[in-house]
């Protein structure tokens, strides 16, 4: 289970969450397949496919901290986003600074949206409450 079965770079901080659940698709499969052989058979085709984009993140995370100077001297902010994001795939790719405003541009959008979607759903709620009540 989890290291035993398969390796990622130890920054992304999965081997407990993927060793819990390698235990779950294996005892799935033990209980739902038909006989021993083919239940392993699919337990391995699963979590094979299952841990391709953990070992995505942990090639990102290990580049990030092989980089390092490359994120050194961000102000404290800017560091921490720089280290949320190590899993990123486009963090190399754009200056630190340039990727940290970005960031904090998407994280603002997303907040917006799920504000908004939370007005809409009280809207919605509220709404034919109000209107019944002559409100």
């Amino acid at each position: 289970m989890g290291d035993a079965a398969h390796t990622t770079h130890y920054s992304i901080g999965s081997g407990t969450i993927l060793a819990l659940e390698d235990a779950i698709a294996l005892a799935e499969k033990l209980c739902g397949e038909q006989g021993l052989v083919s239940a392993l058979d699919a337990y391995q085709t699963e979590r094979l496919r299952a841990i391709v984009p953990h070992q995505g993140w942990a090639r990102n995370s290990a580049r990030w901290y092989e980089d390092l100077p490359r994120y050194i001297r961000l102000r404290p902010a800017e560091f921490s986003v720089a280290l949320r994001a190590r899993r990123s795939p486009m963090l190399p790719h754009f200056p630190p600074r340039i990727y940290c405003r970005l960031y904090r541009v998407v994280e603002r959008l997303y907040r917006l949206t799920q504000e908004s979607a939370g007005l809409r759903k009280l809207r919605d709620q509220l709404g034919p409450k109000a209107i019944r009540s002559g409100g």
